[in-house]
C-alpha cells in the first residue's frame, strides 16, 4: 500500500502545478512567471495582482483572454529594496499576435515625474533581460497609467522623451484588445 500512497501524492502535486487557485494555468505567461525564481509566488489569475482601486483602470475586451497578472513591485521588494521597481505585468491572449505581456506602471502623470517613470522602465527592461528572459520574450507594451489627471501635453518635450523610451501613455485607462 505504501507504493499507492506515493502515486497519489505525485498525482496531487501534478494537479497543483496544473491548477492555481482553481483555474488551469497552462498559459505561457504562467510558465514564464514560474521560471523566474524571484516570481514563484507572484502569479495571480486575471487582474487579481492589481490593487482593487487600480483594477477599473485596466479593461479587457474579452476578460476570458486574460492569462494572469503579477505585482512585480511586491514580489521584488525584498531583493531590490531601493531600486525603482515597476508595478505590474499582465498576460493577455491577443487575437492577432497571441499571448503577450503588457507591463503597467501606475504613477502621477506630470512633467516632473517623467524621469522617475523612465528610470523604472529602464530598470524593468534590464531586470527582464537578466532575470526573466521568458517574460521579456513575451513582452508587447509598456504603459504608464496616470493615478490622477494627465498634466503632460502631447507635443511637449516630456511626451517625446516618453515615446523615445518606448513607453505608452500616460493614460487614465488601458484597454487590452
Amino acid at each position: 500500500m505504501a507504493w499507492l500512497k506515493g502515486k497519489v501524492t505525485l498525482k496531487l502535486n501534478i494537479a497543483k502545478r496544473q491548477s492555481y487557485m482553481g483555474r488551469k494555468t497552462t498559459t505561457g505567461f504562467y510558465w514564464a512567471v514560474t521560471k523566474s525564481p524571484e516570481l514563484l509566488e507572484a502569479f495571480r489569475n486575471g487582474v487579481q495582482a492589481l490593487k482593487k482601486s487600480e483594477r477599473p483602470c485596466v479593461l479587457a475586451q474579452d476578460p476570458a483572454r486574460l492569462t494572469g497578472s503579477i505585482c512585480l513591485d511586491a514580489a521584488l521588494r525584498k531583493q531590490y529594496p531601493s531600486d525603482p521597481r515597476w508595478d505590474y505585468g499582465i498576460g493577455y491572449n491577443h487575437l492577432q499576435d497571441g499571448e503577450k505581456v503588457t507591463w503597467i506602471e501606475f504613477h502621477p502623470a506630470s512633467s516632473h515625474h517623467v524621469k522617475v517613470v523612465i528610470a523604472k522602465l529602464i530598470w524593468l527592461k534590464s531586470w527582464l533581460e537578466t532575470k526573466a528572459p521568458g517574460l521579456r520574450a513575451m513582452t508587447r507594451d509598456y504603459y504608464w497609467i496616470a493615478t490622477g489627471g494627465v498634466a503632460i501635453s502631447p507635443n511637449s518635450p516630456q511626451a517625446k522623451q516618453i515615446a523615445k523610451a518606448g513607453l505608452r501613455g500616460p493614460c487614465r485607462q488601458l484597454k487590452l484588445e
